[in-house]
């Protein structure tokens, strides 16, 4: 009899901490899910302020991606040891002193702490936060469902506020460069509080596991997902996609200033595509039901054909309010592609998986998406170095889309199946 009420006892205390979970996630990550008030103006301000070349813009933004990936091992070691929750306390507190230091740095070589402090922050917060929702949810035939329609949902309140945020970014860099900082670290810091809120639902006993031993953990945590055809193929499009949007996010910036944008509408343009991106994020289980397996194709190939549209506009000799307004439809038409792609990527990757292989197909897909853009990004920095900027947004582009469509082709006969459709080594449950 009292085994049975110790056992009762410890259902509703696990559901009290899935609900407050749910609850607080839906609050914390309409505000951490990227940083506000940042990417709207950070271009300019190393340009403009820190009087930095665009390949050194590229050259820190590819560290930023580099430190990400190299810091992968702590974190995976953070969470055996201490659980989920520290680990995000931990990287939140990272992002506080990355924008502190962006703030007070007057010199390139001080700057070079702020991708290494981003990266901790980011691969803290990417290791985290998505497993932390859904080992809340329970574990039935609709948990997918639930979270995707949760991850819908905060990803589609974010874009909304990030775009009043890249709206007043702009003509915030007006008054003060480094006030859109302040308000993102002012937002981050909440965030740091929110996270506070969380309760771990997994607990699992703590190891004194060393860095090299769980760098051979990360490289062993291939073995299982190599055997999967879908997940092979999955996570090499993520990749080279996070890759393509890394390149994008910088280039963009180029297209803008070769087009004469004043500063102040910089964060306006932004947030046109923010907004967009925002509506169509509700739109991702549609997709999902309309397009099937071809679902990520109608996502990734139109954002890579606008990539290299972008970098044709910088050669047709046409008015330069024309191009302002190609320049807004091209970054419209990215980031309405990009929101529903990372709903159902992290949706399809999760499918088929028990709490141990999530983790490790979090860790490879971490540690292959940073990869890929530290090259792409390197690439693209000594492009730039030696050739024109322009030249540099267009060979990109093309690039990137020539090895979608290719990629494609080789990976529609792995994805989008119905799981009696797949091997056994294919599903990792």
């Amino acid at each position: 009899m009292e085994e049975k009420q110790m056992i009762k006892k410890k259902e509703i205390e696990d559901s009290k901490k899935r609900k407050n979970n749910i609850r607080a996630y839906k609050i914390y990550e309409v505000l951490a899910w990227d940083l506000l008030f940042y990417y709207a103006i950070i271009y300019l301000l190393y340009s403009n302020q820190k009087g930095l070349s665009n390949f050194q813009i590229l050259l820190i933004e590819s560290l930023f991606i580099f430190f990400k990936m190299f810091f992968q091992a702590f974190c995976q070691i953070e969470i055996r040891k201490n659980g989920k929750r520290r680990t995000l306390i931990i990287g939140n507190l990272s992002l506080m002193i990355c924008l502190i230091i962006l703030i007070f740095a007057n010199n390139f070589s001080i700057l070079m702490f702020v991708p290494t402090f981003l990266g901790l922050g980011f691969a803290c917060k990417e290791s985290c936060e998505s497993d932390l929702l859904y080992d809340s949810i329970i574990n039935n035939s609709n948990r997918s469902k639930t979270f995707g329609k949760i991850e819908a949902k905060v990803n589609s309140r974010f874009y909304f506020l990030d775009a009043i945020s890249a709206i007043l970014a702009g003509y915030l860099y007006i008054i003060n460069p480094y006030l859109p900082i302040l308000f993102c670290l002012i937002i981050t810091a909440i965030c740091f509080l929110l996270s506070l809120q969380f309760q771990e639902i997994n607990i699992h006993e703590k190891k004194e596991d060393s860095i090299k031993e769980e760098w051979n953990k990360l490289i062993k945590s291939f073995d299982s997902i190599k055997k999967s055809n879908r997940l092979k193929s999955l996570l090499i499009l993520n990749s080279f996609f996070i890759a393509m949007h890394c390149v994008f996010v910088t280039l963009r910036n180029v297209v803008l200033i070769n087009s004469n944008v004043k500063e102040e509408y910089f964060g306006i343009i932004f947030a046109i595509g923010t907004i967009l991106a925002a509506v169509s994020t509700g739109y991702a289980e549609k997709i999902h039901k309309k397009h099937k397996n071809k679902s990520l194709a109608h996502l990734v190939i139109p954002y890579a054909i606008v990539f290299a549209i972008s970098g044709l506009i910088l050669f047709i000799n046409i008015d330069n309010n024309i191009k302002k307004i190609c320049a807004v439809l091209c970054f419209s038409i990215t980031l309405s592609c990009k929101g529903p792609y990372l709903v159902l990527i992290k949706k399809y990757l999760k499918n088929f998986t028990n709490h141990e292989k999530r983790t490790s197909i979090s860790s490879a897909k971490g540690f292959l998406e940073n990869s890929v853009a530290t090259l792409s990004l390197l690439i693209s920095a000594f492009i730039s170095r030696f050739i024109n900027d322009k030249y540099c947004v267009l060979i990109s582009g093309l690039s990137f889309l020539i090895f979608f469509i290719v990629l494609f082709k080789e990976i529609k006969k792995y994805v989008g199946k119905k799981p009696e459709d797949y091997t056994k080594e294919d599903l990792l449950n």
